[in-house]
């Protein structure tokens, strides 16, 4: 089987009531995004983070433990602008709960967020793991290491918070229409194949 039968079975599973599209096609979408943000935002990507760990703790003063939410990408953009990226392959999927951790994280800011990661990887039993984001913060210039003790090094504070969903009805979403047509302009059959995709996902 090809690869392109294999997204004609993605496309028809995901008509099916229980099965989970999202985790399955993010890091497809996530090829697009250096070219998506630079058509919005007129500058190129530093980093992009999957599944970036907000640690519960520094967002909800309340609730002081060391485990952490999820947030689909993290972009940091070289003109320092810092976007929360959340990916829905259906608008409904959105949820209450998970807006509220995304605008508790906006409120403290990216350092504080960067601070938790932190504070995280000082207690995790992932260590390699966390050890790698770290060292991948480092990289992009948003960690500094100054004999093992880490802190944040960003000059830019505020979260951008933007949603990748079938349609866009707010300035902070983007459509499966306009991520489509970015794809559709490659000369690569698997993502003229996808981009064929998002386009009738639109309209679901």
């Amino acid at each position: 089987m090809n690869i392109l039968k294999t997204l004609d079975l993605l496309d028809d599973w995901k008509k099916l009531p229980a099965y989970k599209a999202e985790p399955r096609v993010d890091f497809i979408v996530a090829g697009a995004l250096p070219e998506i943000l630079q058509r919005r935002y007129g500058c190129k990507v530093n980093i992009i983070i999957p599944e970036l760990p907000i640690r519960i703790g520094s967002i909800y003063e309340n609730i002081q433990i060391d485990k952490s939410y999820k947030v689909d990408f993290y972009v940091n953009l070289e003109n320092e602008k810092h976007l929360f990226i959340e990916f829905k392959t259906d608008s409904n999927s959105r949820r209450i709960k998970q807006d509220k951790y995304l605008l508790a994280s906006q409120e403290v800011g990216m350092k504080v967020i960067l601070e938790g990661i932190i504070k995280i990887n000082a207690v995790t039993t992932y260590k390699n793991k966390y050890n790698y984001l770290i060292n991948k913060l480092i990289d992009a210039k948003l960690i500094w290491n100054d004999k093992s003790s880490y802190k944040p090094i960003i000059s830019h504070n505020q979260i951008e918070i933007l949603y990748i969903q079938p349609k866009a009805k707010n300035t902070n979403e983007i459509g499966f229409n306009e991520v489509s047509n970015i794809m559709n302009e490659s000369e690569d059959i698997f993502y003229k194949r996808f981009s064929e995709i998002l386009s009738s996902w639109s309209n679901d």
